[in-house]
């Protein structure tokens, strides 16, 4: 089986040790049964910290904090059997699936499968104008209207982010976060 692993920038080494302790506690849960993280695990825990390093304008105001997967695959199994029972701004995580974007415009987060590549231009244009941090690893997702996407390098799964993007929505990333991504413009 093949392994993944994670590289960090020396300036985001703050960010490394949460995202690698959090991964560790993870991989710890996974080790109990024997099994390497895949590399939907791993997405599955940036995914959690990216809710933990992004404010939201209404966050105060939420029941719980709800992340979307618009598509099919392997991701939402990854993000339900990581991220059950865990929160996010004190708030209890709620993972919603769907295959039609409109009933996850409510979401904090939702993760555009590749499977759903096709619409991508109106599920892009759907979520125009709201506050959804949008994840995906479609190739060149963040280059386009994405604000994450996940990328291969050297044999690591890594994120990259659009801050033109991100400037489109009342959203705010943290520094460290950005610290340890690549940033990418329109």
């Amino acid at each position: 089986m093949k392994s993944y692993k994670i590289m960090f920038s020396r300036q985001g080494w703050c960010v490394a040790v949460i995202l690698g302790s959090f991964l560790l506690l993870q991989a710890g849960s996974i080790m109990a049964g024997s099994v390497e993280p895949t590399e939907h695990d791993i997405k599955a825990a940036y995914v959690y910290k990216f809710g933990k390093f992004c404010e939201w304008p209404n966050e105060a105001k939420l029941e719980n904090f709800s992340i979307g997967v618009l598509g099919q695959g392997p991701i939402a199994q990854s993000l339900e059997k990581n991220l059950k029972g865990k929160t996010i701004k004190k708030k209890p995580i709620v993972i919603m699936k769907a295959q039609q974007i409109e009933s996850l415009k409510s979401c904090q987060i939702v993760f555009i499968t590749a499977s759903v590549k096709e619409t991508l231009n109106d599920i892009m244009a759907a979520l125009e104008g709201t506050d959804v941090l949008t994840v995906s690893d479609i190739k060149d997702f963040s280059h386009n209207k994405g604000i994450v996407g996940f990328f291969w390098e050297r044999d690591h799964v890594k994120f990259s982010v659009n801050l033109d993007n991100l400037r489109k929505t009342a959203l705010s990333l943290s520094s460290k976060l950005l610290k340890i991504a690549k940033i990418v413009k329109n």
